[in-house]
């Protein structure tokens, strides 16, 4: 049963000239900010309250759109365009590292080419949601999916999309101006991600927002809002607004490139923190939020944060009462965190790996466009199966790579996180890049990955593997989503995929991936796959008791 508790109001933010109604100021206060210090960072304890953003009316949201998003594509092509913005903190070249000695571990890998002979990946559907509103389309696309039953949350840059028909068909959903109004003084722009908890059937989505004076000195700070869909409905029922501040940073900074995980008990919220101007890397946030507090849309929410001079910070998707999160200490080493539920905060180790080359990414393509100049170190994902787990990002070319590639390093859970090996995505003919991953019930790692080079534009596909082992990604198995027709005007194209587990047949999964149909646009799909063995099991949690409507849509 949905909470039906009547929501507040706050001052809509005025984008230009636009009028607003006065309303209430919303930011939310925490109770008290409890800070300790730890060798790797500091863990930060407090409760804030959740949102009284009003919500608007399908009428109201229609009536400020229009304006509303003329000025933050306006914003937003500024942004993706200048070289101040600070998308990542430096990660160190170790001087050990020698290029000679950084070569393939793993088979070259065609890309688009299943490879697992009678049991297929299969792409039971492949939808198109971008032509839900086909203008806000952006080239760094960062597209993330869940899906539960029939219902599909997707979101994008600068659109968000929703299905009740397992992605048979989509309809728009307007970040801009819903489905709350947005906190006082900013704007959404523009990261958003989604996660679901199976255990509840609630959806959760993080919507990102900076302040309207951007570029100028303020005392704003950027919020990160989590919307909540208890029944996984289609209908957002509340809200909390994460900022800087009560996630105890200064003014004057905003989040940017988030993570969003549910765990047994958790929701898991990752992201880094920016100085608004001058534009510098602050920090990491890593927090985490009571489930069963965020799915009955309590008054409170206790955050439990833990703030690091790292960032980029990415957490494992699988994990059940045990998160694990990583960064990079340098071309050579990681730092591995590990935060159980039943301890106030995490623990950190470093772990060698081999070494890896970080300089500035070429893919190439057919038009000379160079869609990877932008990537960087950052992690992209993160998975854990049994007692491994798995971190991966983007290398660049260098020593044996004539590309850019996929690096997995893997760890041991139940060895205090050992080194196990290195895995590396690779072709000599096109870049592998910004793989996103999931993991099954069978404990088989799926996900999705851009691909592409001076004879392939970049292009997409779902990959899985068979076990989180060099073995079980030899040979890498891919199918190819979508290819791209164009490079971007700029140097760029990202930042991130999503994948996740289908619910209720979670041998199966979701993702997002997109590619570039011309300078300034690209098309972003939906994609549920899995192999041709899992369609068998048909039904799923239910079935013994007659619950049909928990199984039925399992059917691909």
């Amino acid at each position: 049963m949905k909470n039906q508790t009547a929501i507040g109001s706050l001052v809509l933010f005025c984008a230009l000239a636009m009028v607003t109604p006065a309303l209430a100021d919303d930011t939310p206060q925490p109770t008290e900010i409890k800070i300790e210090d730890l060798s790797d960072g500091q863990v930060i304890r407090t409760v804030i309250q959740r949102s009284t953003a009003k919500r608007l009316t399908a009428e109201e949201q229609d009536q400020l759109a229009p304006t509303i998003e003329r000025f933050i594509k306006a914003r937003k092509e500024k942004l993706e365009k200048s070289d101040q913005h600070p998308w990542m903190h430096p990660v160190p070249n170790d001087r050990n590292v020698n290029p000679d000695d950084v070569v393939p571990r793993n088979p070259e890998v065609v890309p688009g080419r299943s490879v697992a002979g009678t049991d297929p990946l299969s792409l039971f559907v492949n939808t198109i949601t971008s032509s839900v509103s086909p203008a806000n389309s952006s080239t760094v696309n960062e597209p993330s999916v869940v899906a539960s039953n029939d219902r599909v949350h997707y979101t994008a840059n600068w659109y968000s999309a929703t299905s009740d028909n397992l992605g048979d068909t989509f309809t728009y959903v307007n970040p801009f101006s819903g489905p709350f109004a947005a906190p006082s003084g900013e704007f959404m722009c523009c990261d958003q991600t989604t996660a679901f908890d199976p255990n509840s059937n609630t959806i959760f989505w993080l919507q990102q927002y900076i302040p309207n004076n951007f570029t100028t000195p303020s005392t704003n700070t950027g919020t990160q809002r989590i919307n909540v869909d208890q029944d996984s409905d289609g209908t957002w029922d509340c809200a909390y607004d994460i900022n800087t501040v009560n996630s105890g940073f200064s003014d004057n900074t905003w989040f940017d490139f988030p993570d969003l995980v549910v765990s047994d008990n958790y929701l898991w919220h990752a992201s880094n923190v920016f100085n608004h101007n001058p534009h510098s890397f602050v920090g990491g946030y890593s927090a985490r939020y009571p489930l069963a507090e965020l799915s009955q849309c309590s008054g409170s929410l206790t955050i439990n944060a833990f703030t690091t001079n790292h960032g980029s910070l990415r957490f494992v998707r699988g994990a059940d009462t045990t998160m694990y999160f990583a960064d990079h200490n340098s071309t050579a080493q990681m730092i591995l965190w590990t935060w159980p539920d039943a301890d106030d905060n995490p623990t950190s180790v470093n772990r060698s790996i081999t070494g890896w080359l970080n300089s500035t990414r070429i893919c190439g393509s057919p038009d000379g466009r160079e869609w990877c100049g932008g990537m960087d170190s950052r992690i992209q994902s993160g998975f854990k199966s049994g007692s491994t787990i798995g971190f991966m990002w983007t290398a660049s070319q260098g020593g044996g790579f004539t590309k850019p590639y996929t690096r997995i390093s893997t760890f041991d859970t139940s060895n205090n996180l050992s080194h196990i090996e290195d895995i590396d995505i690779w072709s000599s003919t096109v870049g592998f890049v910004h793989a996103s991953s999931a993991v099954n019930s069978n404990g088989q790692i799926g996900g999705t990955i851009l691909w592409g080079g001076a004879s392939d534009f970049q292009s997409c596909s779902a990959w899985m593997a068979e076990s989180p082992s060099a073995a079980g990604f030899s040979p890498f198995d891919t199918v190819t989503a979508l290819n791209g027709t164009s490079g971007p005007s700029s140097n760029r194209s990202g930042d991130y995929l999503m994948s996740a587990t289908y619910y209720p047949n979670t041998q199966q999964f979701v993702g997002a991936c997109f590619a570039l149909t011309s300078t300034s646009r690209s098309q972003s799909r939906f994609l549920h796959f899995g192999r041709e063995s899992s369609t068998i099991l048909i039904f799923s949690d239910g079935f013994e008791d007659g619950t049909m409507d928990q199984w039925s849509s399992s059917i691909p």
